[in-house]
């Protein structure tokens, strides 16, 4: 069986790093914590209930290739309706594309994950 990646991302510089802002409220808020990932301190993007989000390194902007088992393992983090909402650091980067999951969310060209663990 073929090993799926996903990965938390980091934000907060200009390499690509997920983060969740805290500042934020409401269902499409996405915010930024602190977190330790791989025993260094990260700023790291949740949902507005606190959930990580990660990417998945096969997709590409406005394009999910995390379906079927993949899906159920890292359900994609999709927004019901309006659009995503996050602290002015990363704001910008957050939007909102009509995909296999539903209206899933990016951030900077990486379409959003949660983890069914979490």
């Amino acid at each position: 069986m073929k090993r799926t990646t996903i990965t938390m991302l980091a934000a907060a510089t200009a390499t690509l790093a997920i983060s969740v802002a805290l500042a934020a409220s409401g269902g499409n808020a996405v915010q930024t914590r602190q977190a330790t990932v791989n025993g260094k301190q990260e700023t790291i993007l949740t949902t507005s209930k606190g959930m990580s989000l990660y990417y998945f390194d096969k997709d590409s902007p406005d394009t999910s290739t995390c379906t079927g088992r993949c899906a159920k393992l890292w359900p994609a983090y999709v927004l019901k309706s309006g659009q995503p909402t996050g602290p002015s650091s990363i704001a910008k980067g957050l939007k909102v594309f009509q995909g296999a999951n539903g209206r899933q969310v990016e951030y900077h060209g990486h379409p959003l994950y949660t983890y069914f663990q979490d």
